[in-house]
């Protein structure tokens, strides 16, 4: 996850693997891999380390809700699309209320909805 260090890598990590919602998405668990690549800095090449580190959750069939959900006619009925809105709103409300540390979802829009990118405020 670009711009966390180790410990707001970590805390991002036990606080996402507590949540418990029908609604929000699942954390099933991260990969780390760290590498020694070769790089040019100033005309020079040095050798660098480069850490990755990402946060993986469940897989969810069907895709993104853009494809699901917009302003134009679509092949779901009003009940389905209604049953969605409402579970979504649900899910949110249990992150921002419901749940011992407020998630707030930075970039919230139907293709970012299958996605994790959270910012977690633990005091």
């Amino acid at each position: 996850m670009p711009g966390l260090d180790d410990e707001e890598f970590k805390n991002e990590f036990d606080n996402l693997k507590m949540v418990q919602h029908e609604n929000t998405i699942r954390l099933v668990g991260y990969c780390h891999h760290t590498a020694q690549v070769l790089a040019e800095h100033n005309g020079k090449h040095v050798s660098a380390r480069v850490k990755e580190r990402y946060l993986c959750s469940e897989y969810l069939q069907g895709g993104s809700l853009d494809k699901h959900l917009s302003n134009e006619p679509c092949a779901l009925v009003w009940h389905t699309c209604y049953k969605i809105i409402k579970g979504l709103c649900e899910g949110l409300h249990y992150l921002h209320k419901g749940f011992k540390y407020p998630i707030c979802h930075l970039e919230l829009n139907p293709t970012k909805v299958e996605e994790q990118g959270t910012s977690m405020n633990k005091p």
